[in-house]
């Protein structure tokens, strides 16, 4: 019976990452590089991406920034959170699991969590170079919504 049998290029992308682990290349793994983001460096960045999102889209979307905290998941930790500050989206014609079903169903899916009928959208879990595509997925809802 053969449970996991992983191919060459899964064992490729392993040895790489442990390479770099083990290098002190922490910078390299994309999820340690996410983990390791300070709140400060988090808060600039959701400052700046309101500050686009307003003027592409003026006001279709209220827009507030909401300190939270991102959490890492299960495993050994899955209570621990790390300090974040979030982008929090309502639509006075939408709801928030609407806006939400809409920006999964974007091209790339980006997923949000939806708290007190808000959208929380992390930029801890978005590389820099992804802020543009988020920022795109939202301009063309807010254009379906109004036109």
């Amino acid at each position: 019976m053969r449970v996991v049998r992983p191919d060459k290029l899964t064992l490729a992308a392993l040895e790489a990452t442990l390479r770099a682990y083990l290098a002190g290349r922490l910078e390299e793994i994309p999820v340690l590089r996410m983990i390791a983001l300070t709140p400060e460096q988090l808060r600039r960045r959701a400052r700046a991406f309101a500050r686009r999102l307003r003027r592409m889209c003026g006001d279709v979307f209220q827009v507030r920034l909401k300190d939270s905290a991102s959490v890492t998941g299960g495993g050994s930790a899955p209570e621990v959170g790390l300090p974040t500050t979030l982008i929090a989206l309502r639509h006075e014609r939408l709801s928030a699991h609407d806006l939400e079903a809409r920006l999964r169903a974007a091209e790339p899916p980006i997923i949000t969590r939806i708290e007190e009928d808000e959208v929380l959208l992390d930029l801890r879990t978005v590389a820099p170079e992804e802020e543009t595509l988020v920022l795109r997925a939202l301009s063309s809802i807010a254009a379906s919504i109004s036109g």
